[in-house]
């Protein structure tokens, strides 16, 4: 059903937007689409893709939190989460989720995290990344504006917040222009230092 996601972790926050189309083939079936999940009170989850597995697949992993909660006393970490969604995905990888998964949130020490998945499960710590059906056009963007991802040499260059809501803003702006599966409006959701949760929307651009 199309959407794109994009995510970057700043130093102590993560910033990923989505946009909010229902679309399939040439027809949209629904224009406000939430697919910001929040999962745990430092974490979330953003899904992309076949809408009837998005809801299956959040299902599945909130029940498991729910167990995990009941038999260890304790919220899971970003970083359990993160393998719990590696693991949901690859015990499907013979009758895969239709779906691309960002995971992002605040670990116990307060470093931002966020996970990128590929339909499988395998699982990779970034910090940043694109996915769905703009993230062709998404990617090369990001690349260029963190060019020093691809230097040994160069630290990452951390954006600050408010940096990477308008990077964000522009490059889902440039995609929904080009994908047809792209558009109508953008929900930015921001898990701040203290592991609040904001989620702000902004309309993108109709033609």
């Amino acid at each position: 059903n199309g959407g794109t996601a994009i995510g970057i972790a700043g130093k102590d926050f993560i910033a990923i937007g989505t946009d909010t189309r229902l679309a399939s083939d040439y027809s949209i079936s629904c224009r406000h689409k939430s697919r910001v999940f929040q999962m745990t009170s430092k974490s979330i989850i953003v899904a992309t893709g076949f809408d009837a597995d998005i809801d299956a697949f959040i299902t599945r992993v909130r029940q498991i939190i729910v167990r995990y909660q009941q038999d260890h006393f304790k919220e899971m970490t970003v970083e359990s989460l993160g393998l719990c969604v590696a693991n949901t995905l690859y015990s499907k990888r013979f009758f895969p989720y239709y779906i691309n998964i960002l995971v992002g949130g605040i670990n116990e020490t307060g470093k931002a995290i966020l996970y990128g998945y590929d339909p499988v499960g395998t699982i990779e710590d970034i910090h940043y990344d694109a996915n769905g059906t703009g993230a062709e056009m998404a990617i090369p963007v990001l690349d260029n504006y963190f060019g020093t991802i691809h230097h040994n040499t160069v630290p990452f260059p951390y954006p600050s917040q408010e940096d990477a809501v308008n990077l964000i803003r522009d490059t889902m702006a440039s995609v929904a222009e080009r994908d047809i599966y792209t558009g109508d409006f953008l929900q930015v959701a921001v898990v701040d230092h203290e592991g609040k949760l904001t989620i702000t929307e902004y309309e993108l651009p109709a033609h």
